[in-house]
């Protein structure tokens, strides 16, 4: 007769995530004056904040390709057509606060399918990073 074992175990990931508007350049100052308005209008803005930062740890956690993550931690963000959550949508909120010109700005690239490309110095202010992590055994099941 073999013999067949399964171990239950409790991983929790501990993260900081940080933004930090020093990050954005003093040169090129209409592009980065754009930036820090949206980084501004994120900060200021709770529940965008808060689902942007879970988007960090869903992308952080990210692995091969999969969405697991992405649908526990983003389950209130609305999918693209390919089925992916992207940072435009997470961020409407805060762009909708941003003078006229920001907002088409913004709409502008979104439209070109280049947001992301145009917010990288936004994105770079923020980061996800592990601060610890408990590791615990819960159960171990023998079988035979």
């Amino acid at each position: 007769m073999s013999e067949k074992i399964s171990k239950h175990f409790h991983l929790t990931l501990h993260f900081t995530v940080t933004g930090d508007e020093s990050k954005i350049p003093a040169e090129n100052e209409e592009y980065n004056e754009r930036q820090r308005r949206l980084f501004k209008a994120v900060v200021s803005d709770k529940k965008t904040l808060d689902v942007y930062q879970r988007y960090l740890i869903a992308g952080w956690l990210e692995l091969e390709g999969s969405r697991y993550f992405d649908d526990m931690l983003l389950y209130d963000v609305k999918k693209d057509d390919r089925g992916f959550r992207e940072a435009e949508t997470i961020l409407d909120n805060a762009i909708a606060e941003l003078d006229a010109s920001d907002r088409e700005w913004f709409a502008e690239v979104e439209e070109e399918g280049i947001f992301y490309e145009n917010t990288e110095v936004f994105h770079d202010c923020f980061e996800a990073n592990i601060v610890g992590v408990d590791f615990t055994e819960v159960e171990m099941r023998g079988h035979q």
